[in-house]
């Protein structure tokens, strides 16, 4: 790349980076992993490793994004929403405001899919990853978060986006849905 910058003159810069031949997490056009995520229905599993949010007050913050798993939601050809995040312990920081984000888009339109948070950590401590979001996310040792997927009622992946992404985009996604019956 190329820049003319004021007082310095034109000044180069370059990054080599690999592009891999096939994505190395779920992509869109791909079949979803029927994930057994934990939920609020979980026995003998703390709180957190449902939602690290719960180490806060000892309570899940967004018990309705805990009611499904990924393989439930597929099995009934529920389309859904996932994010992979880790409110409390995230990286980027932008876990917590991305898995809000979903919350609010579950009220406008729980006629469309269902909403699910995976959190990442069974046991952030001990460094534990949550088998689901292993499953989804870790690769080559490394695991990167948030993740937010949509999958369609026939179980396929329609969309992804990671870190940042437009709510409003998500949205109109999600208007495209047929609504769901029962």
């Amino acid at each position: 790349m190329t820049a003319d910058i004021s007082g310095t003159g034109t000044q180069k810069a370059g990054k080599a980076f690999v592009v891999e031949a096939q994505p190395l997490l779920p992509a869109p056009g791909q079949p979803a992993l029927r994930t057994e995520n934990l939920t609020i229905h979980s026995k003998g599993v703390p709180l957190a490793a449902i939602d690290s949010g719960a180490t806060v007050d000892g309570a899940i913050p967004d018990p309705g994004l805990h009611e499904w798993t990924i393989a439930d939601a597929i099995a009934q050809h529920r389309p859904v929403l996932v994010v992979f995040a880790t409110p409390v312990y995230c990286i980027s920081r932008f876990c917590g405001p991305v898995t809000d984000a979903v919350e609010q888009l579950s009220k406008t339109y729980a006629n469309r899919a269902e909403f699910i948070h995976v959190e990442i950590w069974r046991n952030f401590k001990k460094h534990v990853i949550n088998q689901a979001a292993a499953e989804w996310l870790y690769r080559n040792k490394t695991l990167t978060e948030p993740w937010l997927y949509l999958i369609g009622a026939n179980g396929m992946i329609l969309d992804r986006w990671s870190s940042l992404f437009d709510v409003q985009e998500v949205a109109k996604d999600l208007q495209q849905l047929p609504p769901m019956k029962g």
